[in-house]
């Protein structure tokens, strides 16, 4: 902690000095460029805006809510800085930049409209506000920003394509980030100062990387910059004091100033091919005290810099050395990075490859059927490997620390995967488990950080202790009916894990239950219907044969009262929904509601007739004895035998039933449709049917006749 704030402290005085110097630069003529300004080409104060040359120099109003007007194009530094009385702010679309600490400290501050385009949001810009602790990201079109205070694990939504400059700057308790492949840009200093941060995979859509954008994140140990970056600019890795491993892609050309410096702890670099120039290349590595050599191409610019300033070179000229016995590949002692085992080998052994740090890619051919124990262990830079369909175990450990592995598919010839086999897999996102896979094994995936999907086969049993421990970019999983046993473990420190998919009544809701996650059960989408409500199977039998629907997507509303209207909706779907044409019979009844057919058709085939005052009742609650007399008329209109019959003395308020439902009633209960309520014997024919009720005499109905 103490180089960190030597590092920052060097560093604010550079860019202290860096600022001074570009504002002494600012001529008036680059001031005059907005003269057709559409707010005013002067200096105007109106209303406690101070606007100049488009630009919000400062708001000196005490208004709780404020409107920024049309037409302003940046925000200045500092523009609302510590108002106290600020609550809401609208900021047009035409600002596309917020400078420094512009909303700093306007600790009242709830809400912000934030505009479609913006391009940049300075640092601090919305600290120490209601706000900007409720929104630690944000998102202006594409781009995401942030306001300093996101924590734990962050998962950035696909589309966006941008991390804007600053987005997590100096977000101190930022431990891991899953960044999707639709991005392409990192801004400046967008992980500046993460020092939580302890790695990050960045996808191979990123084509350009701003300048400090991991400056200071002084626990990173390891990073791969992904090909098509053609620079890497000043500053990006300043004060990672904990980097040891920096993986240079064949695209990169120049590598900006003080890129590297402070990274006590790297050891040694690769220069690719490519490099040409190094911007103060005398001073390009100081404070990387640890550092002695440089690996390269014989006669390229990585010799001659290392020759000129004193470090070791190592020639990288690839050599593929194998040790085979009976088969198996027993040793790899070569020196290359893209690996292609020989054909005939039909099984790679007991730590073959481990810690063979230099290789990154490897081929295995076609006959090989076992990966043993550690046989990749420890191969922190391997990012690809392809795992034939002959392949049928994954031994221990046979990836473990395998940072850099992002390019896998596993086989569905495999049958087994040992303990740990991927533990420290740290830029795997996606995994789809073989299908013949019964059991996932302690510690399996562990460390997986920025894993976000995986996909388990239908017949696993059982998911073993810390089998996704620490796997913090892991947000659902779907577990299959087949899992009867989940250990209390094995989603361990998935901090950002809140939703279990699965089925009602499995193991798989029993543990989300114990752990507090929220359960989906795929049954049904409801998740105000668990299985142990005793009109679950009613709800999931309505759902899925499409006669009930839910209030949205994943509530249902069991205790929510019925209305005539949807009872005889969900005939009509029973009936198949067949074509109607609108007719005006009831007032209340208009054309091209969700059910206006519904009701047309009821009307029409005699199950579902008006009041006397000539409406239907739409939205009036249905009573008991309604929803059996139109289930009765229903039967009647298909042919179906309601002779059965139970007479109503039988039941305590048997002669509360209405004289036009006596005939369905005596029916129903004879069927079993209806029950009378708390095994009373009472029928309580004019209470409300709620969603949960009318569900379950749906049930009963339709089996009953066998529908």
């Amino acid at each position: 902690m103490k180089n960190f704030k030597i590092v920052k402290r060097s560093l604010a005085v550079f860019v202290s000095m860096a600022m001074a110097c570009s504002m002494a630069g600012v001529s008036a003529a680059a001031e005059g460029i907005h003269a057709t300004s559409s707010i005013a080409s002067y200096t105007a104060q109106q209303d406690g805006f101070l606007i100049e040359n488009d630009v919000l120099i400062s708001y000196t109003g005490n208004d709780e809510h404020v409107v920024i007007p049309d037409g302003v194009t940046k925000i200045g530094e500092g523009a609302f800085n510590k108002n106290k009385t600020l609550v809401s702010v609208h900021i047009p679309d035409s600002v596309t930049v917020i400078g420094e600490y512009a909303f700093n400290s306007c600790d009242k501050l709830k809400n912000v409209d934030i505009p479609s385009h913006l391009e940049s949001v300075g640092m601090s810009a919305f600290s120490n506000t209601i706000w900007g602790k409720n929104h630690p990201t944000f998102i202006s079109g594409t781009t995401l920003f942030g306001t300093g205070y996101a924590i734990g694990c962050v998962v950035i939504p696909d589309g966006v394509t941008k991390i804007g400059d600053n987005a997590f700057s100096e977000c101190m308790y930022l431990s891991s980030v899953h960044i999707p492949d639709t991005v392409t840009a990192i801004g400046e200093n967008a992980f500046e100062s993460c020092i939580q941060l302890f790695t990050i995979s960045i996808p191979k859509s990123v084509s350009s990387i701003g300048k400090g954008a991991f400056s200071g994140c002084c626990n990173l140990s390891r990073i791969t910059i992904p090909e098509g970056i053609t620079r890497i600019e000043d500053f990006t890795f300043h004060g990672c004091t904990y980097l040891e491993t920096v993986n240079i892609p064949n695209t990169v050309t120049s590598i900006g100033e003080w890129a590297f410096r402070s990274c006590r702890n790297l050891t040694s670099i690769e220069f690719p091919n490519s490099i040409t120039n190094i911007e103060n290349p005398e001073h390009q590595f100081d404070g990387c005290d640890k550092l002695t050599t440089i690996y390269g191409t014989a006669g390229s610019y990585a010799e001659t810099f290392a020759k000129k300033y004193g470090y070791q070179f190592i020639s990288n000229t690839s050599t593929q050395k194998f040790d085979i016995q009976d088969g198996t590949l027993v040793k790899y002692t070569g020196t290359a990075k893209n690996v292609v085992i020989p054909d005939g080998v039909t099984k790679i052994g007991a730590h073959a490859f481990e810690n063979c740090t230099q290789v990154r890619t490897v081929h295995i051919p076609d006959g090989v059927t076992a990966i043993e124990d550690y046989a990749f262990s420890g191969c922190n830079n391997l990012t690809t490997i392809n795992i034939p369909n002959s392949v049928i175990k994954l031994g221990e450990f046979a990836f473990y620390l395998c940072f850099d592995l992002n390019n896998l598919s596993i086989p569905e010839s495999v049958t087994d995967i040992g303990m740990y086999t991927f533990t420290y897999c740290e830029s795997l996102t996606d995994i789809i488990i073989p299908s013949q896979i019964t059991m996932l094994k302690e510690g399996v995936f562990a460390f997986c950080r920025n894993l976000v999907n995986v996909n388990l086969p239908e017949i696993v049993e059982q998911i073993d202790n810390g089998a996704f421990r620490y796997c913090t970019s892991l947000t659902d999983i779907t577990i299959p009916k087949q899992v009867t046993v989940i250990h209390q473990d094995a989603f361990d420190e998935c901090r950002n894990l809140q939703t279990i998919y699965g089925y009602g009544g499995s193991c798989a809701e029993l543990f989300a239950g114990s752990i507090g996650y929220l359960f989906v059960d795929l049954n049904q989408p409801f998740t105000d219907v668990i299985s142990r409500e005793w009109f679950y199977d009613a709800v999931v039998f309505a759902y899925q044969r499409g006669i009930m629907t839910g209030m949205d997507e994943t509530t249902f509303g069991p205790s929510v009262s019925m209305a005539r209207d949807h009872i005889v909706t969900m005939l009509y779907r029973l009936e198949g929904e067949p074509e109607v044409t609108y007719e005006p019979v009831f007032p209340d009844v208009l054309e091209n509601d969700f059910y206006t057919d519904a009701v047309m058709w009821g009307n029409q085939v005699g199950i579902a007739t008006g009041y006397e005052n000539g409406n239907f009742g739409i939205g009036d609650e249905i009573t008991r004895e309604q929803v059996v007399t139109m289930l009765y008329r229903y039967a009647q209109y298909k042919g179906l035998d309601t002779s059965q019959e139970t007479s109503l003395e039988e039941y305590k308020d048997g002669t509360d039933v209405s004289d036009f439902a006596k005939d369905a009633m005596e029916w129903a209960l004879a069927a079993g449709i209806i029950k009378g309520e708390n095994n009373e014997g009472v029928i309580n024919p004019q209470g409300s049917a709620d969603r949960a009720g009318g569900a379950t005499i749906m049930m009963r109905f339709m089996e009953h006749y066998q529908l």
